[in-house]
């Protein structure tokens, strides 16, 4: 790993994220023209469970759109923040980080496409799925091996635990406690 994204890596205390394309494939079902159904990954859910283990890491979600779904699940993954119907993205992450108390270079973000660009510009750890569109890839530090809805979170995550060295102490506690 090159050393400035090492070094970036090891300042994080946030991982935020875009929801639709990031943690979901893209898809959206809607079932009588109201309810959504998202399909979600089992990897990026151990993945928030690893993220909850540290002891030291938030998760934030930032999304555009407005779903039931997404907020029960930001539930069932003990997401410190959720913002949706943020279509102005940038507005989100500054009251966020307000309310953290954070810098941008504390904080890493996960987006996929052009109305992620604002945000990816001023995070201290920019990163995109693998799917993403070329002008995103541009913008980034870091381009996942997973595409959207695929591990996204997963593979950030283990790279963010492990780089900070905190990935013994995280694997540790399941191999004792059986989980």
């Amino acid at each position: 790993m090159r050393k400035t994204l090492e070094d970036k890596i090891k300042k994080i205390k946030m991982v935020a994220m875009d929801v639709d394309g990031v943690l979901t494939g893209g898809e959206i079902i809607f079932i009588n023209n109201t309810d959504e159904i998202k399909i979600w990954n089992v990897k990026d859910r151990m993945g928030f469970a690893l993220a909850h283990r540290t002891d030291n890491l938030k998760l934030c979600w930032i999304t555009g759109r407005e779903s039931k779904e997404v907020a029960r699940c930001a539930a069932e993954c003990h997401i410190d923040a959720l913002y949706q119907k943020a279509t102005r993205k940038k507005e989100a992450y500054a009251a966020l980080k307000e309310k953290y108390q954070l810098k941008d270079e504390e904080i890493a973000f996960l987006g996929d496409d052009l109305i992620d660009i604002p945000i990816l510009r001023h995070t201290g750890l920019a990163i995109c799925p693998a799917d993403s569109p070329q002008e995103v890839k541009k913008e980034v530090d870091l381009v996942t091996k997973a595409a959207g809805g695929k591990g996204v979170f997963r593979e950030v995550i283990e790279i963010v635990i492990k780089t900070q060295g905190n990935w013994d102490k995280v694997c540790t506690r399941y191999y004792e406690e059986g989980e």
